[in-house]
């Protein structure tokens, strides 16, 4: 029997939990029963393409310049030509845009449709609602990565997904404490402090905000205890000032992407 040939279709793959899961996945999923291919959109994100290709996943990109609204009709020929099985989306527009380019398809030439729902629904631009809520039904599964994700929808899509926990490679972030004194040197970090660390892009729903609080508290009685926050984002001027005011310049470490 040949592979089974999967097209992951995504808006990019700049730095961020969906597009992260998809190199993590791209590891350790068997290659000899399925063959991978990652479309996205989004030309200037393009910065884990090389660890898509690196693991055995081909990348396309379906833009030709930064707002390219001929992309969909790209997609249609990477579908038409390449005798994809499945299209299994990760980002609700494209997957609404996507869903109704298989439709233009000759049923033949149609693969299964797949989703998985990476963020809770009520951040999402109205549009983007409602085009994702109008086309989702086209979907032969549909995965949510958390339970908050599933409670987020209407109760017509709640029926139909399932929540599915992505794990952890340990082996490979074990691997990774031969590193541990090095990166905390180049933080100027001692082995007396307490690190506690977190990777989160600089978004209201990431709650930095409370974060930094509970930091301020923490360190009132240990001041041993040192933050370092991982990310990038819109509210990154709010969090820097936020540290400041809060007197944790010392205590908090934002290192960007």
């Amino acid at each position: 029997m040949r592979p089974i040939r999967v097209l992951w279709l995504i808006k990019g793959l700049g730095p961020g939990g969906a597009e992260k899961l998809l190199t993590e996945a791209a590891r350790t999923h068997d290659h000899e029963r399925f063959s991978i291919e990652c479309a996205y959109v989004l030309p200037w994100k393009d910065h884990l393409a090389e660890d898509l290709e690196i693991a055995g996943v081909r990348t396309h990109c379906l833009s030709n310049r930064s707002k390219d609204r001929t992309w969909p009709r790209r997609l249609r020929s990477l579908l038409a030509d390449g005798d994809f099985d499945v299209l299994h989306a990760h980002s609700p527009l494209p997957a609404a845009v996507g869903r109704l380019v298989v439709a233009t398809l000759p049923r033949q030439k149609r693969p299964a449709l797949m989703s998985t729902e990476h963020n809770a629904w009520s951040p999402f631009a109205a549009a983007t609602m409602w085009a994702n809520r109008l086309t989702s039904g086209r979907d032969a599964a549909v995965f949510a990565v958390s339970d908050e994700t599933v409670s987020s929808m209407t109760a017509s899509a709640r029926r139909r997904v399932v929540a599915l926990r992505h794990g952890i490679d340990v082996a490979s972030v074990a691997a990774k404490r031969s590193e541990r004194a090095e990166q905390r040197a180049i933080l100027g970090l001692t082995d007396e402090q307490f690190v506690v660390g977190t990777v989160a892009n600089y978004r209201e729903q990431k709650d930095y905000p409370n974060l930094l609080r509970a930091a301020a508290r923490a360190i009132e009685s240990d001041a041993r205890i040192h933050l370092v926050a991982v990310g990038q984002g819109p509210m990154e001027a709010e969090i820097s000032t936020m540290r400041s005011e809060l007197g944790l310049t010392e205590h908090v470490t934002l290192t960007g992407y």
